[in-house]
């Protein structure tokens, strides 16, 4: 990875954002420091393509990839773990996390920033280049519907590859289902009931916890709208 500590440190982080990630790795200091370092260098490379974007409500857009890294270890650190590498080294259960900690904060890096798909592959390896590679939504050409469709093959590619993605998008998908309000109402609506479509069933079936959560959130917001 070629960022500089000082590229990094101009990217303008806040305090609490530091925080949260301080509190991340808390979390995951039973891990050999190798894949410790890894989710570090994951964070560094995101924090510094992210600087300057923030979410809807105004906030740092790192923030976003750090919660949803800590809802994954909430709630799919455990079965994450029993799921084999599609790529050796094989059946390790500390890396098979490490990786997905890290996907997790990647993955909205090719999507939303000027980072390539080729840089996350040389910087992290294949295992993480290919499970952001299955977060990344088209670009913005063509039609919504249309966006999605092609979304959703590569997603169920890379899910039949590395079932890991699956707890990476229910992570990213919870973690936005905290956040519904920030949007219109008729627009919340539509995420919230597209999020209990397509995402609900999956999310009992990995976790019930998971799939509760993600149920009340946005059974909430449909009764606020």
């Amino acid at each position: 990875m070629n960022i500089t500590q000082e590229a990094l440190e101009k990217t303008g982080l806040s305090n609490n954002q530091q925080n949260k990630f301080s509190l991340l790795l808390d979390k995951i200091r039973f891990l050999d420091p190798t894949y410790q370092h890894l989710i570090q260098d994951a964070y560094s490379f995101a924090s510094y393509y992210h600087r300057g974007q923030t979410r809807h409500d105004g906030s740092p857009f790192i923030g976003h990839p750090i919660d949803s890294a800590d809802i994954l270890l909430t709630y799919f650190s455990d079965i994450i773990q029993k799921i084999d590498s599609p790529f050796p080294p094989y059946n390790k259960p500390q890396q098979n996390l490490a990786v997905a900690v890290s996907s997790t904060i990647l993955h909205d890096t090719v999507e939303d920033t000027d980072a390539e798909l080729d840089e996350v592959r040389e910087s992290f390896g294949p295992s993480i280049g290919l499970l952001v590679y299955g977060m990344t939504k088209p670009k913005k050409e063509g039609t919504p519907e249309r966006r999605e469709q092609e979304y959703q093959k590569v997603f169920q590619y890379v899910v039949d590859l590395d079932p890991k993605e699956i707890a990476i998008r229910l992570s990213d998908v919870l973690q936005n289902s905290y956040t519904l309000f920030v949007h219109r109402e008729d627009k919340m609506k539509r995420i919230a009931h597209h999020m209990q479509d397509n995402y609900l069933g999956i999310a009992y079936l990995v976790n019930p916890e998971a799939g509760k959560r993600l149920q009340e959130n946005t059974t909430y917001f449909l009764k606020a709208a």
